[in-house]
């Protein structure tokens, strides 16, 4: 309906996708090529502009895939957030998304499927999630390098000297995350 467009347009010129001429913004044009929701495509591109683009990749995979990485079986809730704890301290349900696939992902590269697998068994995890969300983590990462940008983190520092653990503090995660889903915090 007409009045399904006009907040849809409305929408995005609130993200800054588009001018008040309803054309596409250079943000808009980027976005436009990117399979995802204008707000976290907005987030991935911002994490893209500060070099902390592993951290955004991961939390917009998770923001976009059909299941949560997290298992709470109804007779085991107890065990289930005692194992989910080491995820869970900062606070926020992006960040433990997060560390969830950090520590997922170290499993897998440590000791590979195997141990990725025992990792989601001691933690209440998911294994086909955290698959579909590194599939769609890996996807994103290709777009960002089709668009220009850097597609790791890696990348975005090479020759920058130090500095890439500050990338992935929590404050920067969380001042990114904020401004991409802005004001739909």
């Amino acid at each position: 309906s007409a009045d399904a467009v006009e907040e849809s347009c409305r929408s995005l010129r609130l993200a800054g996708a588009l001018d008040a001429a309803d054309a596409l913004t250079p943000l808009g044009a980027h976005l436009a090529r990117m399979p995802l929701d204008v707000r976290v495509g907005k987030m991935v591109l911002y994490g893209a502009l500060l070099g902390c683009i592993d951290p955004m990749l991961t939390i917009a995979a998770a923001l976009s895939t059909r299941r949560s990485p997290f298992l709470t079986p109804f007779e085991q809730r107890q065990a289930a957030d005692a194992a989910r704890k080491p995820f869970t301290g900062e606070h926020s349900d992006h960040l433990a998304y997060l560390r969830a696939y950090e520590g997922w992902r170290g499993a897998r590269r440590a000791g590979g499927g195997g141990a990725g697998r025992r990792f989601c068994d001691e933690h209440f995890l998911s294994h086909v999630a955290l698959e579909e969300l590194h599939a769609l983590r890996e996807q994103l990462s290709g777009v960002l390098a089709d668009l220009g940008f850097a597609s790791s983190t890696r990348e975005a520092m090479e020759g920058e000297g130090e500095g890439i653990a500050s990338v992935h503090h929590a404050s920067l995660v969380r001042a990114i995350v904020c401004a991409g889903l802005y004001p739909h915090v």
